[in-house]
């Protein structure tokens, strides 16, 4: 059985400061892949790089297949997906618990927030490469819809922070006289 889990990460530092945020463009996301194992990357892109007529052609997602040495450089990214299998680098990256889950059927795991706010991060793993494959052929569609999801997130709170904002704009100009 593969395991979808939906986690969401808060992390909390001694200084309490909040997060940076997310760099990268909205439609924007980069695949990290064991190195020489661009296929792998390849295998997914038909989910992510869908094409919708709105009413003219429009790609949803532009993607950068990277090996895992670009990972110090584009952890930092809105939408980062992971993939890899046991002994790759996708080890460091889970708990005990989601490595038992891996060495089983594999598995997504998705997290936001994981490196910085805003972000949406997916990990596909497996015990091995043929483990991978089936994971992204059988959870393709689930990982664009969730990546859609984390976008949709980030717009509803921006769309809420704004609102508050103008509504505290408002309170200040009614207490001091300005309207």
């Amino acid at each position: 059985m593969i395991l979808f889990l939906s986690t969401g990460l808060s992390v909390i530092s001694c200084s309490r400061e909040p997060l940076p945020h997310a760099a990268g463009a909205r439609d924007h996301v980069v695949i990290i892949i064991p190195r020489g194992e661009e296929d792998i990357g390849s295998l997914l892109t038909p989910y992510i790089e869908k094409v919708y007529f709105y009413p003219s052609k429009e790609q949803v997602y532009v993607t950068d297949i990277l090996n895992p040495g670009k990972l110090q450089t584009y952890r930092y990214w809105r939408n980062l997906v992971m993939i890899g299998w046991l002994n790759t680098y996708i080890d460091t990256l889970l708990s005990p618990e989601a490595l038992s889950q891996v060495k089983k059927d594999g598995g997504v795991f998705h997290l936001e927030d994981m490196y910085v706010s805003g972000q949406t991060v997916i990990l596909i793993a497996g015990k091995d490469k043929k483990t991978v494959e089936k994971v992204i052929k059988d959870y393709g569609e689930t990982i664009y819809l969730t990546l859609r999801k984390g976008e949709r997130n980030r717009i509803a709170k921006l769309l809420y922070m704004d609102g508050e904002q103008k509504k505290m704009e408002d309170t200040m100009r009614r207490l001091l006289g300005a309207w």
